[in-house]
Order: structure tokens, then C-alpha cells, then sequence
């Protein structure tokens, strides 16, 4: 488990992270004033539950990111046992479990009262429906499965554009934002990096020291702005050096070069058969 203090405000606020399922996080804000919390996205009702029985906490919200069941799959459990609101994006009512506040892109959430507000961001790309959450007193911004340390979501619904303009949404500033992503992808992540910028070297050391975190079960997230702009491949599809090589890996022609919505399609059809 991984706990972060939140500038400055430790004696009220603070973020845990827990490994669920395979590779899903759960994650929590807590209002320590309050004992409450909200949960982003349901991976697992039992790990949730425990975490809550254990740390003596009332569930007050669960803020999904989209409908995808390891993102939603504990809802009408834990809405059951803590009857708490469910908040997610109004074109997704019918496939989210239990949800009952619908919002949209822009709206404002209060989720502990004189306190915190999330303010929702459509990202969609992933899914059609997907939103994040970005919370500016805590300088945190929960992405769900739009962005990844160094990579990106699948495009099961929409399309390389959305993806792409997603991707500068959640990486814009303050630069020391935090990303909190809803999977561990990281190594395998900078696998794909590292095919794409072979001879990158702030790419080598990044993964010498990502991968001494995971040999100790450690977290990578959250991540956040600065080294995504420097890293991730899917915010750097205007770089020269990107289009050569994915020309080069015959993922690309010199014409579809120029199009940047062309270039991001090309790398993610080219990482989903790394």
C-alpha cells in the first residue's frame, strides 16, 4: 500500500493506493477530519471493503472513470454496504452499476463538504464516456485507463484523435500535478518506449530505477506531468525523431507524417501488436 501526504495538508487529506485484481489500483482520498473517503473506480469489492473495515472509514463516494466492469465491478457491493453515491459521465447511465449523479464535461463535485471539489474532465479515447477527475487543492488528477506511465488506453471506442486530444487535457498545466493511472503498465510501457527511442538515454535510466521499484512491489504511480511530456511516447507524436522511426518500422507512411492524428494512430496500432 502507498500513502502520499498532500502538500502540506497530511493532517486532513491524504491519497492510498492498493493493488487489486491483477493489475488494477484502487484509490482512495481520505478526509481524515471526517474518517471518510472516496473511492476512485471499484476494482475489487473485498479489497475495498477491507481497507475501509481497517481503516475504520465511511465510503462517501465512488467517483468512476467508465463503464469497464474491472473499473465497476465492486459498485452495487460496496453502494450496498456504505450507501454511498455513485458519480459518473451522464452518456454512460446505462452501463455503470448503481450510478445515480450524473455528470458532465466541466461540472464540479464537492466530495467532502468545506473541502475538496473534483472537476470533471471528458477524456474520452478509451471508452466513449470516460472522465477524469482532477482535484487542484491536492494537485492530483485521476486519469482511469486515458492515460498510463508512459503509454496510453487502448482505443476500444473512440478514436486516435480523441485519444490524442485526451492525452494534452490531462497532461496540461500545473506541471506538478500528479497522475494517478488505474493500472500498474509501467515496465511494460517503457518496453515500448524504449523500442521507439532506442537510443534515448534519460529512457534507460528511467528504467533502471523503475525497474528496482517493481522488484520491490512498489507502486510507479502516481506519475506525473513533467516526465510523461518527457517520456511517454504517445505525447510526443509531432517529434521528428518519432515519425522517422515509425516510417522506418513501416508503421507509418512519409504522407501519414504529417498528419499528427495519423502518427498517434500508427503508435497505438503498432503497441497493440508489441
Amino acid at each position: 500500500m502507498t500513502t502520499a501526504s498532500i502538500n502540506g495538508s497530511a493532517e486532513r487529506y491524504e491519497i492510498r493506493i492498493l493493488p487489486a485484481r491483477t493489475d488494477n489500483y484502487a484509490i482512495f482520498i481520505i478526509d481524515r477530519n471526517s474518517q471518510s473517503c472516496v473511492a476512485i473506480d471499484t476494482p475489487c469489492s473485498r479489497v475495498i471493503g477491507d481497507f475501509l473495515s481497517e481503516q475504520n472509514l465511511t465510503l462517501r463516494y465512488i467517483l468512476n472513470t467508465h463503464h469497464h466492469p474491472d473499473h465497476t465491478g465492486g459498485n452495487l457491493e460496496l453502494q450496498k454496504r456504505y450507501d454511498c453515491e455513485i458519480i459518473g459521465h451522464a452518456r454512460d447511465r446505462a452501463r455503470i452499476p448503481g450510478v445515480n449523479i450524473l455528470v458532465n464535461d466541466g461540472d464540479m463535485v464537492e466530495i467532502f463538504e468545506q473541502g475538496l471539489t473534483a472537476k470533471v474532465i471528458a477524456v474520452d479515447g478509451h471508452t466513449i464516456g470516460h472522465i477524469a477527475y482532477d482535484c487542484p487543492e491536492i494537485s492530483a488528477r485521476f486519469v482511469g485507463d486515458t492515460l498510463f506511465s508512459l503509454g496510453c488506453g487502448r482505443l476500444f471506442e473512440g478514436s486516435a484523435k480523441q485519444m490524442r486530444e485526451s492525452l494534452y487535457k490531462l497532461t496540461a498545466p500545473p506541471e506538478h500535478t500528479l497522475l494517478y493511472c488505474a493500472h500498474e503498465y509501467t515496465l511494460g510501457n517503457m518496453k515500448f518506449a524504449r523500442h521507439i527511442f532506442p537510443d534515448d538515454q534519460g529512457l534507460r535510466d528511467l528504467e533502471t530505477e523503475i525497474t528496482a521499484l517493481r522488484a520491490e512491489n512498489i507502486p510507479t504511480i502516481p506519475t506525473n506531468i513533467q516526465k510523461e511530456k518527457r517520456f511517454n511516447p504517445f505525447l510526443q507524436t509531432d517529434r521528428s525523431e518519432m515519425i522517422q522511426r515509425l516510417i522506418a518500422l513501416g508503421a507509418l507512411s512519409p504522407e501519414g507524417g504529417k498528419n499528427p492524428d495519423q502518427v498517434f494512430g500508427a503508435l497505438r496500432s503498432l503497441k497493440d501488436r508489441f
